[in-house]
């Protein structure tokens, strides 16, 4: 059984202002802890796996759309715990790396998923339930929508006795691709604050290098992502260089006042960004950046969704990071002249704090006076809650 310290139970509650559903987030001892259950009941968790044998050769921001995302959707709309199962789902991007590519060694996606892990099959566990994603002969067929998979599941379940219920269930196949919906969005928000609490101020792997003097810099990740040769023009040209010295000399000319001379700014990519000779355009637009190139994959997204501000690629990865961004903390920035990337699409519906980089417009600068305000701890005019792409009254975000 996954320890009790890694894994997340899941809960549904009412909220009696609003009337709406709220999907809540929080530890077992937390979730037994609080007014929704018992916490001298005995009734066991229910835990639930997802089993997909094939391996990949996509990264793992696209992949984790069929595996990870209907996984914790799964869980949060049947309020059991997600465990991710090293046994049958460890192989997936073990081939993946090569000269040119991220490092997809140590991929520790249970903490950073916040959900938890096992080594074991299952296959000797009690009641037990196994179901498959397309067709299946026990609970009606979901032909790989995770969506009429959960409500398949939930009328099984309710269709049974209880003492006929499963405490084990295993979901077998592949799922058709999905983008995190806001149940899963809140899940993700919630796991990066539980990595973001153990991450200390001297970390030795930290990519964030500048001044020592700086105690907290304004730290500003950009994720380059390098096309390979078979790609399409359209998303080379997306991801041209170009684009990244654009929105950074932008940003320089739109921080407020001393600002930028308290910034770290730190890229990440492929060693092919170097082989390439991009890295060497950007070094000379910018002295003061560091390079973290080909370095293993999950403490990159950690690095870049802890940025204050973070500079998108038009990758399945920086979308992935762009879902563990604060909306209350930070900005996602996208150059003016890629202003509508499909890759952030989604995390601008869900609330995703997503603005162009235009130094023109208002919004674009307001966002960073408060983001700045708030960097530095001092007293505001302006709204102090809420998101930071908020603007003042009256005022309308570009991502709108």
């Amino acid at each position: 059984m996954p320890s009790n310290q890694k894994h997340l139970k899941l809960s549904k509650t009412r909220d009696s202002d609003s009337n709406k559903n709220i999907d809540k987030v929080a530890s077992e001892e937390q979730f037994a802890a609080s007014s929704q259950i018992d916490p001298e009941s005995t009734t066991p968790c229910v835990y639930i796996t997802h089993v997909d044998p094939h391996t990949t050769t996509e990264g793992l921001g696209s992949h984790v759309r069929g595996t990870i995302y209907p996984l914790l959707h799964l869980a949060h709309y049947l309020s059991i715990v997600p465990v991710w199962n090293v046994a049958t789902s460890a192989g997936f991007w073990q081939s993946k790396r090569s000269a040119n590519t991220e490092d997809y060694s140590l991929l520790d996606l249970a903490e950073l998923f916040g959900i938890g892990e096992t080594t074991a099959s299952w296959d000797d566990k009690d009641r037990l339930l196994d179901v498959h994603t397309w067709v299946d002969p026990i609970i009606g067929n979901a032909y790989g929508k995770v969506e009429s998979l959960s409500e398949l599941l939930e009328s099984y379940l309710h269709s049974i006795a209880l003492h006929q219920k499963p405490r084990w269930i295993r979901v077998h196949g592949a799922f058709s691709y999905q983008n995190p919906t806001p149940m899963v969005y809140r899940h993700l928000q919630q796991a990066k604050s539980s990595w973001k609490d153990k991450r200390t101020n001297n970390d030795t792997n930290d990519s964030f290098k500048t001044d020592s003097s700086m105690s907290d810099p304004l730290r500003i990740g950009v994720h380059v992502r390098v096309p390979e040769d078979w790609c399409g023009n359209q998303w080379k040209e997306d991801n041209y260089v170009s684009h990244v010295i654009e929105t950074l000399q932008s940003l320089q000319r739109s921080l407020p006042t001393g600002a930028w001379e308290c910034v770290a700014l730190n890229v990440v990519s492929e060693i092919a960004l170097e082989t390439s000779g991009q890295a060497a355009v950007l070094r000379q637009a910018f002295p003061q950046a560091t390079f973290s190139l080909g370095n293993p994959i999950v403490n990159e997204i950690k690095h870049l969704a802890l940025s204050d501000i973070f500079l998108p690629a038009a990758s399945h990865l920086s979308a992935l990071v762009g879902y563990f961004v604060s909306p209350q903390n930070s900005l996602i920035l996208l150059p003016v002249r890629r202003n509508r990337c499909p890759y952030l699409e989604p995390h601008i519906a869900l609330g995703a704090p997503v603005i162009v980089a235009d130094g023109d417009n208002q919004s674009f600068v307001a966002a960073l006076q408060i983001l700045w305000r708030r960097k530095r701890n001092t007293p505001s005019r302006s709204r102090s809650h809420g998101t930071i792409g908020d603007c003042e009254e009256g005022e309308k975000t570009t991502s709108q």
